[in-house]
Parts: structure tokens; sequence; C-alpha cells
């Protein structure tokens, strides 16, 4: 059978939830956290169609993509009226994941629409603060509700339910691997949130976090004797002797040597540092990040270097591509927001080397809510660097 989509195991999850409930059957593994193998398991055990649910996946999602297309068109329409109160939806958080986010309409005509009736009765307040202060309360009127019960059940038995939290999809993926005692490399574009996902697993897990960038040498990953002998430690060190997740971020930027030296940490039982042999901890573990698969430098990121096979041969690799609804959960449903995403298919589309990622949306947003017309934010967040043609090509792709 073909990979699961992410949509598509959302919906099979989704499903073999309502049975168990139905049932009253607990599986030995929460459905969160199965992997694909798992689920087509579980969806037998369950008495379900595998092939059916698949097909109601699919249908699912063409007719949420449809259903967003329209609220595009509305959002780009001036013509239409704005949002009554009465037609706002309710907050309420839900208990499961919504399968389109929930929106209140054109935010940016009703910070506008309030500014303007603020400006009336406030003569002495400054426009552009106006501005802010509606688009600042707009956008929390339309946070996206972004909600899943996740239990993580830990080797030892432990069994803890996390606090609601906006996530990225691989979550109980990197939280799986990650337990069952494997190294993992999260690959993928710039911007998608591969060290704030780290973070949350470490919490996860309870494990104590430290994290690193690019490495040019061997010296920044395990440290060094000073100039008076002391050692001067790294993040590294400290939760390979200790214990702990340790983040390394764009590892395929980094030096040959320091590659050479982390794999032999890897590899086995105790690392050799500047100041002895060190043993490992049985409860370090590892995540490296990346925006190639170790092939070395391509169009996108030209300073990116090879990785050997036995690097790649010490992790569980897990893609990590742009979670669209994540960013509505972190940055709320707004028209911003929809319109990084769709500046974002429309590179893709051309094939341009270019970058629309998640900071173009946190930073948008802070720049709109201090009063910057839209057109100066596009041109310093999302064009910032390609040439003329292409953001036009780009503006038209996105008409």
């Amino acid at each position: 059978m073909a990979s699961m989509s992410p949509w598509q195991r959302t919906w099979i999850k989704r499903k073999l939830r309502a049975r168990h409930s139905e049932t009253g059957r607990t599986p030995d593994k929460n459905v969160s956290l199965m992997t694909r193998d798992e689920l087509v398991a579980e969806v037998g055990l369950c008495g379900l169609d595998l092939d059916e649910l698949l097909r109601e996946a699919a249908q699912q999602q063409a007719k949420s993509q449809f259903a967003e297309a329209e609220q595009d068109e509305e959002r780009d329409d001036p013509t239409l009226p704005l949002p009554s109160p009465s037609s706002t939806p309710s907050s309420t958080p839900s208990s499961t994941p919504s399968s389109t986010p929930s929106s209140t309409g054109n935010v940016q005509n009703v910070a506008v629409e309030l500014a303007r009736v603020l400006s009336g009765l406030a003569p002495q307040l400054d426009e552009a603060r106006i501005r802010a202060i509606a688009a600042e309360e707009a956008s929390k009127a339309t946070r996206v509700e972004y909600r899943d019960r996740i239990i993580v059940q830990q080797r030892n038995g432990e069994r803890r339910e996390l606090p609601d939290a906006p996530r990225h999809t691989v979550f109980p993926d990197v939280v799986d691997a990650i337990d069952a005692g494997n190294n993992v490399l999260l690959v993928g574009p710039a911007g998608s949130g591969k060290t704030h996902l780290a973070g949350q697993v470490a919490e996860a897990l309870e494990l104590d976090f430290r994290f690193s960038g690019a490495v040019p040498s061997e010296f920044k990953l395990l440290g060094f004797r000073d100039a008076n002998g002391t050692y001067r430690s790294t993040g590294f060190r400290e939760m390979y002797e200790a214990g702990g997740l340790f983040l390394w971020d764009e590892m395929d930027a980094s030096s040959a040597a320091a590659l050479l030296a982390f794999n032999a940490g890897l590899a086995g039982n105790a690392q050799d540092f500047p100041d002895g042999c060190i043993a490992r901890h049985p409860k370090f573990r590892a995540i490296g990040s990346a925006n190639t698969y170790g092939r070395g430098a391509d169009r996108m990121y030209v300073g990116r270097q090879q990785l050997d096979a036995a690097s790649l041969d010490r992790f569980v690799v897990i893609d990590m591509d742009y979670d669209e609804q994540l960013e509505r959960a972190l940055f709320g449903d707004t028209q911003w927001t929809a319109t990084v995403h769709k500046a974002r298919r429309a590179v893709q589309t051309l094939k341009l080397r270019h970058v629309v990622s998640m900071r173009a949306i946190q930073q948008g947003k802070a720049l709109l809510e201090r009063g910057w017309k839209q057109e100066k934010v596009e041109a310093s967040t999302l064009w910032r660097g390609l040439d003329p043609d292409s953001v036009n090509k780009a503006k038209e792709l996105m008409r």
C-alpha cells in the first residue's frame, strides 16, 4: 500500500477514536502515536474498511480545499459586505482537531471599519494606533482552535496527557521515534518550525533540551580547553553526559569534521571529549534538522554540505513541510495569513528560488499591527530580494 498523506492519517485516526468510543475498545497504543502499519492493523481489528476510509478522506480533503478557495475569493472581493456580529462563529474549543480551520471573515475589513468608528468616537487617538488595536483584537477573534487529545505512553509504561497546544502534524511521529530510542533527522524547508517542534518533543518526554546551530568545527560541538587549561563545555556535551535531547540545527550546513565526531558519539556508548572519554547517558537523544537530504547544495540551499551514508544511517528521517493549519493556529486565520499561503503556492508553482516561510506571517502580522500598508509589508517580508518580473508572475497566480 502507498504511504498515507497527513490528511488521510488524521481522518483515519478520527474514525478509529469514534469506533473505540462506540465499542469501548482500548488499544495497546494511543491512536495519535500509531505508525502507518499500526493504523492499518487497528482499522482491521475495529471492523472498518481501509479503502473506504481512504476514499472518504480524499472526498473530505477535496471539499475542504474547495471551501478554502471560496473563502480566499471572498477575502479578495471588496464588494462583499462585512460579517455581522451574529454570523461570527463561536470560539468554543473543539475536543478534536478540525479538518478546516474556523474563520470570522475578512479581518482587515473589520479592522478598517473599527478604526473608522473609533476615530469618530475618539479623535484624539492616533489613527495608526487605532488601526493597530483593531487589527490585534480582530486577530484574536479569528484564532483557530487547534486541539487534539495526545497521550504519551513512554517505554517505562507511564502515560501522560499533554496540554492542548498548536503542534505540527509530524509531532506524534517524532515523539514516538525519540521515545523508542531513535535519533531523528527532520528534513524540511527553512522556517517550517523544526526548532520549535524539537523543544515541544523534549517537553512532552520530560527531557532537558539544548541546541546548536550550524557547527563550523568539531570544537563547537565537543568543547575545548582555553588558555588556562579549563574545559569549556557545550550543549551536546551536557546532554550526552547527563541525559536529554540535543538539537543540531542546520546539520547539513556544518563541517565534515564535526559530523564525524558526532557519528562516533551516536554509534557507541562513549564519546572522546577534550577533557576525557565520557559515557553516553541512557536518556541521551539527538535530533538533527536539515533543509536537504544530505546530497549537498541545491538551487534553493546553496550553502549545504553532503552528508555521508554513515551519518544518515544513524537517523530516522522524517519529512517536515509547512503546516498551514498550525500557522493559522499560531497567528490567526487572517487575510494576511491567507496572502502568505497563496504567495507560497505561487512561488512553488513557478519553481522560484525563493523562500516564503512561517516567519513571513509572523513578521508581516507585527508590521500590519504597527499600521504599515500591506503593499509595503509584502515588499519587506514576501518578495525581498526577488526580481520584479518574478514578483509580478507570482501576483498574477495569486489573483
